[in-house]
């Protein structure tokens, strides 16, 4: 059987000293401090690494809708409600239309004449259709190659009913002779828009 000091070393009954203990807590304490530090870099980096992700999300998005074409993008003719006059331009204020009435209805080609001319046409000749024609359905839309455009934009004016019936005409005018199924000139179609005014000449004061 062993003894203290000789044989061997027991250390169950030891006491610690008031020193041995306080460098004990000391390092407990410096342990659990750098516990604390670990976990909060891992929560650190962990959000880091969350916002990367959602940053990269919502580029890749981006891109995509831009190459897909899906995204509006402003440009300067945005919600113009007008368009400059030029070669090629079709609008109701460069169109002078003639209204003949093909039909025994009195005043039915002075009606649509001021129609049209609500909707923006310049109004040319109202009468009588010289050709004489009877025409069963709403009207014939009579234009020349010059004036293709602005017979086009007539008889989607002027509705379902109306056939167009070219000529050889060298002037840019319309003819529209109404027919005996002819009610009233219909709305400009969608997307038509009028020239914008002129700019001023006048000197400012």
């Amino acid at each position: 059987m062993s003894q203290d000091g000789q044989d061997g070393y027991d250390d169950s009954d030891e006491e610690w000293s008031d020193e041995e203990y306080a460098a004990y807590e000391a390092e407990s304490a410096s342990v659990a401090r750098a516990r604390s530090r670990r976990r909060k870099a891992a929560v650190t980096v962990a959000l880091l690494a969350l916002a990367l992700f959602f940053a990269f999300w919502w580029a890749w998005s981006y891109y995509k809708e831009s190459a897909d074409g899906t995204k509006p993008t402003a440009g300067p003719s945005a919600g113009a409600t007008c368009q400059p006059d030029g070669d090629g331009v079709v609008a109701p204020q460069k169109i002078t239309v003639n209204v003949f009435n093909s039909t025994t209805k009195a005043g039915l080609a002075a009606g649509a004449a001021k129609e049209f001319s609500a909707r923006g046409f310049l109004v040319g000749t109202v009468s009588n259709d010289p050709q004489k024609k009877q025409i069963p359905g709403a009207a014939e839309v009579r234009f020349g190659p010059s004036g293709a455009a602005y017979g086009d934009l007539v008889l989607k004016t002027v509705g379902q009913g109306a056939t167009p019936v070219p000529d050889a005409r060298p002037e840019s005018t319309v003819d529209v002779a109404l027919g005996e199924g002819f009610t009233s000139v219909g709305q400009l179609p969608v997307g038509t828009r009028p020239l914008c005014p002129a700019p001023s000449t006048s000197p400012s004061s």
